[in-house]
């Protein structure tokens, strides 16, 4: 009979083993993410607001696609409180009919800004010929 500890721990020394050889094989495709995710997390609305109406270019598994960023709302409970509209807002991207990008982390490079992570979501909207994406910053500070 095997004493339930030295289960335990053996267990435990085995799975920890095959647990990081999938992530040793994955860590080149997710350095990129994780760098870019980093670069992002600082970012408030006044970073966005002079670039309403300018071109995010994506790169997605579909290739490269041009977004324009349409509108910045505030998401904060009180419009006077200027800590909070400028960490709780949301962006609105239009882009073309296709391709159509799925809900994803997506890679961003601006003229301006350089390049962001950020997550897109499709919204509805848009007609025939574009569709609509967007992004919400909550954070509380």
């Amino acid at each position: 009979m095997i004493p339930r500890r030295y289960f335990l721990q053996t267990s435990l020394a085995v799975s920890g083993v095959l647990m990081t050889a999938p992530l040793q094989a994955s860590a080149r495709t997710a350095a990129y993410t994780y760098s870019a995710a980093v670069m992002s997390q600082q970012l408030v609305r006044s970073d966005f607001a002079p670039h309403t109406d300018t071109s995010f270019k994506v790169v997605s598994d579909q290739g490269v696609l041009t977004l324009t960023l349409r509108s910045i709302e505030d998401l904060g409970r009180e419009a006077s409180d200027a800590s909070s509209s400028e960490h709780q807002f949301s962006l609105l991207f239009e882009g073309p009919e296709a391709p159509v990008l799925q809900q994803q982390t997506c890679r961003l490079k601006h003229a301006e800004m350089g390049e962001l992570a950020l997550f897109l979501v499709p919204v509805q909207g848009g007609g025939a010929k574009q569709r609509y994406y967007e992004a919400i910053f909550n954070r509380r500070v």
